[in-house]
C-alpha cells in the first residue's frame, strides 16, 4: 500500500496533468509510480526528466525491461513486477522472455534472455551486493 496517495490526473493540477497526460500518450498507462510523484509536480518533471536521460542510454528498451524484471523478482516487488510485465510487452518482450528475465533475479535461475543475459547477471549481483551491504550498516 502506497504511504501518499497516487494522484488522479483529472484532479492534478494543470502542469501536474500535462505531465501525467504525457506518461499515458508515451507508455499507454500511468504507472502509480508517476501518480504518487504528481503530488508534487517539481519531483514528477524530475522524474521524468531522469527516465527521459536513461531512456537515451546504450541499453534497448526490451534490455532494460528484462533488467527490471529480473531485479523486481530478486527484490519481491511484486508492484515492480506487474509494471514491468506491462512495459516489458509494451518494450516487445514475449511471454517466455519475461519468464527467463523475472527467472533471471531468483537464486537459482533457469533462463535468462539471450538479449539481456550479461546485464540481468550483473544487475542482479549489484542489487545482492547492495542488499547485503545494506543489512550489514546497522548500528551495533
Amino acid at each position: 500500500m502506497s504511504r501518499i496517495a497516487a494522484l488522479d490526473p483529472a484532479a492534478a493540477e494543470p502542469k501536474a496533468k500535462s505531465l501525467l497526460d504525457g506518461v499515458e500518450k508515451s507508455l499507454g498507462v500511468t504507472p502509480n509510480l508517476f501518480r504518487v510523484a504528481a503530488q508534487s509536480p517539481a519531483a514528477l518533471e524530475g522524474l521524468l526528466s531522469l527516465s527521459g536521460a536513461l531512456g537515451h542510454g546504450a541499453l534497448r528498451p526490451r534490455v532494460r525491461e528484462a533488467i527490471a524484471l529480473a531485479v523486481a523478482e530478486a527484490n519481491a516487488c511484486d508492484y515492480c513486477l506487474s509494471v514491468h510485465t506491462v512495459l516489458g510487452r509494451g518494450a516487445g518482450l514475449s511471454d517466455a522472455e519475461i519468464t527467463a528475465a523475472r527467472e533471471a533475479g531468483r537464486r537459482t535461475p533457469r533462463a535468462t534472455p539471450s538479449c539481456a543475459l550479461p546485464a540481468c547477471s550483473w544487475s542482479i549481483a549489484a542489487t545482492r551486493r547492495i542488499a547485503t551491504l545494506m543489512s550489514c550498516d546497522k548500528p551495533a
